[in-house]
C-alpha cells in the first residue's frame, strides 16, 4: 500500500498491558464496528501479505473494549489514523486478537537530524519581510559574510544580525553584532573613489528574488545610504559575473524585486555610489528574499 503515509498526531494515552504472547502488525484500520456489548471490531488493510496476523478471528482482525478510557482513546486514535492515512502498530495478544497497545511507528533513528518542516529547496524565512539571510539561520554564520573592507568594528556580518544600528528590526534575531552596521570607506588613501562590496555565501545554490536595505535615520541624513548597486554572483567564489544593477531610492528602508529570479551560491553587492557622504558607505541591515 504505497499510498499510505506516516505522520505524527496526538494520542493522548497509550496503555501497554502485559500478556503472555504479544505480536504486532503495522497497518491502518479499514473497518471499525462498534458492537452493542461495547466491543470494537477492527479490520485492517493487508499492507504486507508476507507479514501474518497470528491470531485467528473470522469477523475481525483485532478487538478492544470501548468501555474504558483507554479504549476510547484508542478509538479516537484509529479515527485520526484513517483521516490522515497514517500507519499505526497494532500490538495484540496472539491467542485471542485482543489489542494490548496502539503505537506510532518510529520516524527517526536516535541522532537523526529532524526536518524543520521547510519545503525541499526552500530556505527558512525570518522576520516580517521573510528574510533568508539572517545570521544563524539557513546554515549562515559569521564566516558566511565577507566584504572588500570595513571600517573599525563594523564588520560585514553586522549587516545580517537583524538590527538597524541599535534597534532590533527582526523579531527572529538573537544578538546585535558590534554596532549593528557594516560601514566601509568609498575612497582610497589617495582620495580616489572606490566601490566597496558586501557578500553572502549560502554554502549551496539558492534562488533569490529580491533585496531590502535598511539604514538608520542619522546615517541616512549623512548621505551614507547606497544609491546604485551592482549585483555579482558566483557558484564557486572565484569567478563572478555581473547579474544586474539597480537604483535604490533614498529612505530608511529601500529595495525591491529582481527583474528575474537569480540562482547562485555567492551574492556580492557592490556599492557604486551613495547619497553624498564623501568618505563612507553604510548598510545597517541587508535582507534577501526567495
Amino acid at each position: 500500500m504505497r499510498h499510505l503515509k506516516t505522520s505524527v498526531f496526538f494520542l493522548g494515552i497509550l496503555s501497554f498491558s502485559t500478556f503472555a504472547e504479544q505480536a504486532s502488525y503495522q497497518s491502518i484500520a479499514n473497518e471499525l464496528t462498534i458492537n452493542a456489548n461495547g466491543n470494537v471490531d477492527v479490520k485492517v488493510l493487508i499492507v504486507d501479505e508476507e507479514d501474518e496476523i497470528y491470531c485467528n478471528a473470522d469477523q475481525y482482525d483485532f478487538r478492544f473494549s470501548l468501555d474504558t478510557v483507554v479504549g476510547q482513546r484508542w478509538y479516537d486514535t484509529l479515527l485520526l489514523s484513517r483521516n490522515s492515512g497514517s500507519l499505526v502498530d497494532f500490538v495484540y495478544d496472539s491467542d485471542d486478537c485482543e489489542l494490548t497497545a496502539i503505537a506510532l511507528p518510529k520516524l527517526y533513528e536516535n541522532g537523526s537530524v529532524v526536518d524543520s518542516g521547510t519545503p525541499d529547496g526552500q530556505l527558512k524565512e525570518t522576520g516580517e519581510n521573510n528574510n533568508v539571510a539572517l545570521i544563524d539561520t539557513n546554515g549562515l554564520s559569521a564566516d558566511s559574510y565577507s566584504a572588500s573592507s570595513f571600517y573599525g568594528q563594523d564588520a560585514p556580518e553586522a549587516a545580517f544580525d537583524g538590527f538597524v544600528y541599535n534597534q532590533k528590526d527582526n523579531q527572529d534575531a538573537s544578538n546585535k553584532i558590534s554596532r549593528g552596521i557594516w560601514m566601509a570607506k568609498n575612497v582610497d588613501d589617495n582620495g580616489n573613489h572606490i566601490t566597496p562590496w558586501l557578500q553572502v555565501d549560502f554554502g549551496k545554490q539558492v534562488t533569490l528574488t529580491g533585496i531590502l536595505i535598511k539604514i538608520n535615520k542619522q546615517s541616512l541624513e549623512l548621505g551614507r545610504s547606497p544609491k546604485n548597486i551592482a549585483l555579482y554572483v558566483s557558484t564557486d567564489g572565484e569567478e563572478f559575473t555581473e547579474e544586474t544593477e539597480f537604483f535604490l531610492s533614498l529612505g530608511e528602508s529601500t529595495g525591491g524585486d529582481f527583474e528575474d529570479a537569480i540562482t547562485a551560491r555567492f551574492f556580492r553587492f557592490e556599492v557604486l555610489n551613495n547619497y553624498g557622504d564623501k568618505m563612507f558607505v553604510e548598510i545597517d541591515e541587508l535582507e534577501l528574499f526567495q
